[in-house]
């Protein structure tokens, strides 16, 4: 829709204006901000719903620090809790997690994706409408930092098309991993503690430390 205009103008005019302000950009982030929507009936209420749920990608990493996590840019939003979307309607969130190694690298790294899985527990099929976007091209990285992880739709594990309308049958669950930020910079310049802290946070894994960073993950202290 016309809406993505909005999302993919302010990374393409930081990407021309890098070179000249380095320190006054951010590499690009996991949006535009995912969403879904669910609709069917809830046999505990006896009435029809239809729920909106946001999940955003990771954002880009800035000129002096990393990017965060579920933070998109250049909109953001955030959700209810968890259990009062659970108690509204009959789907179940079984996972919401960092995914590992998928940051943009660079001497600053982009958010990570994250991981979202929800379980049908309805008595009839509910229909679930996506629009998602990058998961064919992923968000880049700038100055030297490498590009973020694609975004990836599942249901029961098998992959789906990124704009989609599918039904849920009862028991079948539907996983979203969201793209994440890119870097800045080369990733060689990574200081050595936020390896480490990476390592310590399960963000990144010892294989990736050793193939990015030349880094053994035995020199961290737990």
């Amino acid at each position: 829709g016309r809406h993505l205009t909005g999302h993919y103008l302010p990374p393409a005019i930081y990407a021309a204006l890098a070179k000249l302000l380095p320190d006054r950009i951010v590499a690009e982030s996991g949006s535009p901000l995912w969403n879904v929507y669910f609709k069917g009936n809830n046999e505990k209420s006896g009435k029809p719903f239809v729920k909106m749920f946001f999940m955003n990608g990771g954002h880009g990493a800035r000129p002096h620090g990393d990017g965060p996590g579920c933070l998109s840019f250049p909109s953001n939003v955030s959700n209810q809790s968890i259990e009062q979307f659970e108690n509204q309607v009959p789907l179940i969130v079984t996972e919401k997690a960092f995914v590992a190694d998928t940051p943009g690298v660079g001497k600053y790294c982009g958010g990570p994706a994250q991981r979202l899985s929800f379980l049908s527990v309805a008595d009839s099929p509910i229909t679930m409408t996506i629009r998602h976007e990058r998961v064919t091209y992923p968000p880049r990285g700038l100055l030297g930092g490498e590009s973020g992880s694609t975004g990836l739709d599942l249901v029961n594990g098998k992959k789906i098309p990124a704009k989609a309308q599918v039904m849920l049958e009862p028991n079948d669950t539907a996983t979203f991993q969201t793209p994440s930020g890119g870097g800045m910079f080369p990733s060689d310049q990574r200081d050595t503690k936020r390896i480490e802290a990476d390592l310590i946070s399960g963000i990144l894994t010892p294989e990736t430390a050793q193939r990015i960073y030349g880094y053994s993950a035995s020199k961290t202290k737990k």
